[in-house]
């Protein structure tokens, strides 16, 4: 069939009549598009001109940078109250306080459960003031002596199996403050540091 071709049989009155019932559509696309220019002014005009209330917060300066936390210097001040805060705990038994006092190293080479492992056949007593015996950079040395006891059943509590202990810890500060390293015999400390006074 050719469309292009009129059918003689077309009523030309009906296809008169509705072309001129029509709404042109120039006129009417015209319109749309003035509708929706208005409508996206008035958006417009409302967000520039936005009560101070609902008014966006100023973008952060990306040339301002905040300070990074000052790293305080070594402070023996207060350390030896640390230490025998520490004593303290492990004279009561309670060996989860004292874990709290180890060097961040420490920790996490041995977890909590491994460090109070067997510490229930050990008793200790009567600890000695702390003595400064050194310092150097992020270490510092104490002497102290204090009364220890095995408690094991295959040990004789007969007589009596308890030793005074002559030691020197070592703290470490770590991130502002300071945490139990180690303990040594003194003999053996200061065999292995000749140049700290005895």
């Amino acid at each position: 069939m050719n469309l292009d071709r009129e059918d003689p049989n077309h009523d030309h009155t009906m296809k008169n009549s509705s072309r001129h019932n029509a709404p042109a559509p120039l006129c009417s696309g015209f319109a749309r598009a003035l509708s929706i220019l208005a409508a996206s002014l008035a958006a417009a005009h409302s967000s520039c001109h936005r009560p101070p209330t609902e008014a966006l917060p100023p973008p952060r300066n990306p040339t301002v940078f905040e300070a990074a936390p000052v790293l305080r210097e070594p402070d023996l001040t207060g350390l030896s109250g640390r230490i025998q805060a520490r004593w303290d705990a492990i004279v009561v038994g309670d060996w989860i306080e004292a874990y709290d006092f180890l060097a961040p190293g420490r920790k996490q080479a041995q977890s909590l459960g491994a460090y109070i492992d067997g510490k229930d056949y050990h008793k200790y007593r009567d600890p000695s003031v702390p003595v400064l015996i050194g310092a150097d950079g992020d270490q510092a040395f104490y002497g102290l002596k204090v009364v220890w006891k095995p408690t094991h059943p295959q040990i004789p509590q007969d007589p009596d199996p308890s030793q005074t202990m002559d030691i020197i810890e070592t703290w470490f500060w770590h991130e502002g403050r300071w945490s139990w390293q180690t303990a040594q015999r003194r003999r053996e400390f200061l065999a292995m540091h000749p140049d700290l006074p005895g």
